[in-house]
Order: structure tokens, then C-alpha cells, then sequence
């Protein structure tokens, strides 16, 4: 599956330019504290303009540096990639990835370079219930591609185990 981002309805108080990413989207959990906001190509082509992969939005991390965290609880997924690329007025910056099972990092890409220009990052990792996104500045992803290799199930209660 292939997340772009563009059927997040831009409303509220920055509209016509971004808009809170919901905390449950394409089926994965997202970190609100990092104040991800879906962005309006269009409605920022003369403040910080950007050309989207895909459609005409892309989704950026609102709070600097906070990590960005994509989960599903009580199931497992596999990250593909994504496309990113710097936001605002920095000509380059970095990302770095991780992905982690069960509370133990399985996965460690980066630090990625990137510029103004959409970049794919090809991760293709198995099996993970998190993936941490790291940057010290603004960034743009679009693109985002992952299957599902477990899909949730119901959680158990505290102090119970889940069966697989």
C-alpha cells in the first residue's frame, strides 16, 4: 500500500495550507506529538514551494526535532520506503530511520542526506510494530509504501499474552 497523503481533507485553523495528520491513518498509528501536518502544494507555491511525487499533498514534521513514530499495535507491518525532502528554508538536512519489534530496534538506516528534491529511501524491512523517523530540521515525505505482514488483532489485556 502507497500512502500519498492527498485524501487528508486540509480544514481548521491553517487551512488552505496544512492540516493535522490524523493519529490513525491508512491503518497505522501516528505520532501526534511530532505535530505532523498534511501540506498543500498549491496553497504554499509562493512561501515554501514543492512539487508532491504523487497528487498534491505531502505530510511534514510540524515539531523540530521531535522523532516521528509510525505504529500498528498488536499486529506487524513492512516498510517499503518513502520519498522525503527538506521543508522550508534549509537547502539540505538529514533523516534517519529505525525500525523496531517488540520493543528491540531490528532495523537502522541513515543518516540519509536530502535536499529540495523529493528522494526515494528503499528500506524494504520485515516485520516491524514501529518505525521512528529522526531529523534534526523540517522535512516533506510523500510516498509512503508498506504492506501489512501482520495485520492487528485485538490487543490482550494487561498482564495477559497475545496469541499470534
Amino acid at each position: 500500500m502507497t500512502l500519498h497523503f492527498d485524501d487528508v481533507a486540509i480544514e481548521g485553523e491553517h487551512a488552505p495550507y496544512s492540516t493535522p495528520l490524523p493519529t490513525v491513518y491508512g491503518g497505522l498509528t501516528w505520532s501526534a506529538g511530532a505535530g505532523l501536518q498534511v501540506a498543500d502544494a498549491d496553497a504554499y507555491a509562493v512561501l515554501f514551494p514543492f512539487a508532491p511525487t504523487s497528487g498534491s499533498q505531502a505530510v511534514f514534521n510540524g515539531a523540530v526535532p521531535a522523532d516521528v513514530e509510525v505504529g500498528i499495535p498488536c499486529g506487524r507491518f513492512d516498510v517499503l520506503g518513502a520519498r522525503f525532502r527538506t521543508w522550508g528554508e534549509a537547502p539540505t538536512g538529514t533523516v534517519s530511520l529505525s525500525g523496531w519489534e517488540a520493543g528491540t530496534k531490528k532495523y537502522q538506516a541513515g543518516p540519509y542526506v536530502i535536499d529540495r528534491v523529493f528522494r526515494p529511501i528503499t528500506l524494504r524491512w520485515k516485520g516491524i510494530d514501529r518505525l521512528v523517523i529522526q531529523a534534526p530540521a523540517l522535512y516533506l515525505m510523500d510516498d509512503f509504501r508498506y504492506a501489512l505482514s501482520l495485520p492487528a488483532t485485538p490487543c490482550a489485556p494487561a498482564g495477559e499474552t497475545a496469541m499470534p
